[in-house]
């Protein structure tokens, strides 16, 4: 009869050849046998044969016996496995079977119907483990191919089972890991608690659960749970399927915020209607913020001086947080946001921060006003994904409504401000000082006091704005004003009453002398030092005019006019301090007789040139005169320039006195050299008027061109504040004169500005050092490196420098140390005469040094 198409196959593996053919025959007919004498070639076979339905082996063979080989032959095949064997190797059977090495045994010799019994039980149940198998694993990939998660649980709420999605969910690398463990080992003890609580509800009622949401990690997963019942009805164990739900839950959290976002928005809206107190602005806002929009934390921090300091907050106390520093200086209490703020400061834009130490999410959001930053609002969160764009949007119009009603109340602030201060300096005003004097005055006339008004002009304060601009003359004003302060007595008696003048009231004094001890060593002093602007450094003067209660005036208004009329004065006769009296009007009298007597002088030839040398400091070679005018007044000696020539400016004669120094000088150096003397090159002073006038080039082109003698003798000698008043404009100007032959040199330098940084602009042939540099130079370093440090950068340009003032012989060794070129003082010679100054070019002076 032929073997079935389908027939099972069975290996047999004996060391006798007759047992083989003997088994051979007795199953040939319904199996494929195949047959081996060596468990070596059995084991070969098995590397390549998968369709074994059985294997039958011999216990006892050389090599490896029965039991060795089926328990090798099992990790290569899951074919049933049956032992031959005798009665004296059933220790070797039980060990085999205890083992889980072998289906079954068969003692020899065997009974052919007992065998076959065991043969065929053996096929049948490789058919069915396999079936099994196969059931399983189409299970399996069911599971698997299902794109939600689906799980087994027995009662006691642990995972039986698990597909590839579930495992996933969990954060497990495959199915197993979730074998026998509950949802406790993945979630935190009361999400863990919630999900098992209604477990047993669902085993307790038989009743399925819909949705049941839980979190894992950043994902959310919503469950249908459902019971496993046994025969007898009763709750054996769970079957659930779940879904990731994340984008739905994270829409659904991303709605609830917005809403509480326009929520939020609304409030602070109407907050701002009703709220015209700035820190109550700010503490209803973080108060809204943790109401309505649920932020754990809203605090408000305004930028002061380099620092955001918080002065508002709710979820939150003030002295919780720190100050945040934003310009880079160190922070008492730096906190892991400072640079969150710092962020949203310079960007002006919102700035969300990771997780804080306290589990927090942060979003800084920059108030601004007028397009510059002036404070922060924090809001803080316990998500971590709080902040998306439409959030921060609305959050962000937010800030730009408390920034709007910030400024709104900042303007009231500063319009009621401004009523009564100075926006500049911060002190008072004319309207408020006014207010103030007539307050003093009333308090002063009750008690019988004398009181005082004193008005502080500082001194060519316009040229200053001029030349070096605005911004430096606002910061000369604000330093002022901080040095006045704190040489007032009282920060209340103290205003600024003009464009750049200051007034001070003194509530109690003795008389005059009082005042004026009290300008001399408290007002006078806060302009003694230089002022730093704008990478300048400035030297600065001031007039003062005082007027006493009740002997000038007995009202505040009348008082402070006629202290305006005493500083007019003191401005116009160059006087530090003058107080009003009612003598004034006689000495303007004499001032006005003495304007007649100016235009006299002009017509009848009244002033005279004195000359002052200057000498090489190598070796005492003089190379230089300056020209120095004086008035020869009839009847009053002579007269030096500090007292006439800014009354010549004021009438307008300077340009006609200037052309007179300058004729009479050329007529001198003609003189000299007639006499064979060889004079050097004379200096002469141009006064700013002149320099100004639009044909003060080409007149001076004009007289070199028809006077040989003036292009071989003329320098000019323009002082530094002069050049500053306008320096685009004198550029040109004095480039021209150069190409004339004209050696140009600043005068007094120092005493105004201080700095070289023009002069690289300036065509110039020389600098002069200021005497108030020299004067000291022997006995404060200070002075003799600042001295020094002009030496060398003029010499770095190509300039020559003279030091003015040189009274000892220690200044001028000094001086030719720091290779300073030439000198000029009252050590080499005053200013004297045309006729000294013969002898002097005669005799020139040995041994000065």
């Amino acid at each position: 009869m032929p073997r079935r198409k389908d027939a099972k196959t069975i290996l047999v593996v004996d060391d006798e050849p007759q047992v083989l053919a003997a088994m051979e025959d007795l199953l040939e007919d319904d199996f494929r046998v195949l047959l081996q004498t060596s468990p070596q070639a059995a084991l070969k076979l098995l590397e390549h044969e998968s369709s074994l339905s059985v294997i039958i082996s011999d216990q006892r063979m050389p090599g490896l016996n029965g039991h060795e080989f089926l328990g090798i032959a099992s990790r290569l095949s899951d074919a049933p496995r049956i032992l031959f064997t005798g009665y004296s190797d059933l220790d070797a059977v039980v060990a085999a079977v205890n083992k889980g090495q072998i289906f079954g045994y068969i003692t020899k010799p065997w009974n052919p119907e007992e065998l076959r019994q065991v043969v065929d039980k053996a096929v049948a149940h490789c058919e069915l483990h396999r079936a099994l198998l196969e059931e399983q694993r189409l299970l399996h990939h069911l599971m698997d191919s299902v794109p939600e998660a689906i799980f087994f649980k027995d009662s006691s709420h642990r995972f039986q089972r698990v597909n590839a999605v579930a495992a996933r969910e969990l954060g497990l690398d495959s199915p197993a890991a979730a074998l026998g463990k509950r949802v406790g080992d993945f979630l935190d003890a009361d999400r863990a608690e919630a999900v098992e609580a209604q477990e047993r509800r669902v085993l307790e009622t038989g009743l399925p659960v819909m949705d049941l949401v839980a979190r894992l990690g950043e994902r959310w997963v919503s469950a249908t749970v459902a019971p496993v019942l046994d025969e007898q009805g009763a709750g054996a164990g769970l079957v659930g399927i779940s879904r990731d739900v994340t984008e739905r839950m994270r829409l659904e959290e991303r709605i609830a915020r917005l809403t509480r976002a326009h929520a939020m928005l609304s409030g602070i809206n109407g907050l701002i209607v009703r709220v015209q107190d700035q820190q109550q602005l700010f503490v209803d806002a973080c108060r809204i913020a943790t109401g309505q929009g649920e932020f754990r934390q809203a605090w408000i921090g305004l930028l002061e001086d380099g620092l955001v300091m918080p002065v508002a907050a709710d979820g939150a106390t003030l002295d919780t947080l720190s100050p945040v520093r934003v310009d880079g200086g160190p922070s008492s209490g730096a906190g892991p946001l400072d640079h969150i703020v710092v962020s949203a400061l310079q960007d002006r834009v919102p700035v969300a921060a990771v997780e804080d130490a306290d589990g927090l999410t942060t979003l800084v959001l920059p108030l601004v006003v007028e397009r510059a930053p002036v404070g922060v609002m924090a809001l803080s969160a316990l998500e971590n994904n709080r902040f998306d764009a439409q959030e921060v949007a609305l959050l962000r119009e937010m800030a730009g409504n408390i920034s709007f009603a910030l400024d709104h109340l900042l303007k009231a602030q500063r319009l009621d401000y401004l009523a009564l201060y100075d926006g500049l300096t911060g002190l008072a005003n004319r309207r408020l000082f006014a207010d103030r004097l007539a307050q003093q005055i009333a308090r002063a006339g009750a008690k019988g006091r004398l009181m005082a008004v004193i008005l502080v002009d500082l001194e060519r304060f316009r040229s200053v704005n001029d030349s070096l601009g605005l911004d430096i003359g606002d910061e000369v004003l604000r330093e002022s004003a901080r040095r006045l302060s704190a040489a007032a007595a009282h920060a209340d008696t103290l205003g600024r009453v003009g464009a750049d003048c200051f007034g001070l009231m003194v509530p109690e004094v003795k008389g005059a002398a009082d005042v004026a001890h009290l300008v001399r060593e408290r007002i006078l002093p806060c302009f003694e030092t230089l002022f730093a602007a704008g990478g300048e450094q400035l030297r600065l003067s001031v007039r003062v005019g005082a007027a006493l209660f009740p002997d000038d005036a007995a009202d505040g208004e009348t008082l402070f006019a006629h202290a305006e009329m005493a500083l007019k004065k003191a401005k116009d006769t160059r006087e530090r301090l003058l107080f009003y009296a009612a003598g004034m009007n006689k000495r303007l009298a004499q001032a006005v007789r003495r304007e007649t007597r100016l235009r006299t002088a002009l017509e009848n030839r009244q002033f005279v040139l004195h000359y002052q040398p200057k000498i090489d400091l190598r070796d005492g070679r003089i190379t230089g005169l300056e020209a120095l005018i004086r008035w020869n007044e009839p009847g009053g000696g002579l007269v030096g320039p500090s007292e006439f020539v800014p009354l010549v400016e004021d009438l307008g004669l300077i340009h006609d006195v200037g052309a007179w120094v300058m004729s009479q000088a050329v007529t001198d150096f003609q003189c000299w050299r007639a006499q064979g003397l060889n004079p050097p090159r004379i200096a002469v002073n141009v006064s700013a008027l002149q320099l100004e006038r639009e044909d003060f080039v080409d007149a001076m082109a004009a007289r070199l061109g028809q006077d040989e003698a003036a292009r071989a003798c003329l320098d000019l000698e323009i002082t530094e504040s002069v050049l500053m008043r306008d320096i685009q404009a004198y550029v040109p100007k004095i480039a021209a004169l150069r190409e004339m032959g004209l050696q140009v040199y600043i005068d007094d330098f120092g005493t105004g500005y201080s700095s070289l940084a023009y002069i690289a602009r300036l065509p110039l042939t020389a600098l002069k050092i200021d005497k108030a540099f020299v004067a000291s130079i022997d006995n404060s370093s200070e002075d003799t490196t600042i001295v020094s440090t002009i030496i060398q950068l003029a010499h770095s340009l190509g300039l020559k420098v003279v030091a003015e003032g040189v009274e000892t012989v220690g200044q001028a060794k000094l001086l030719r140390l720091l290779r300073c070129d030439e000198a000029q003082g009252y050590l080499i010679s005053r200013p004297v005469p045309m006729m000294e100054i013969e002898a002097l070019l005669a005799h020139p002076p040995k041994g000065v040094i």
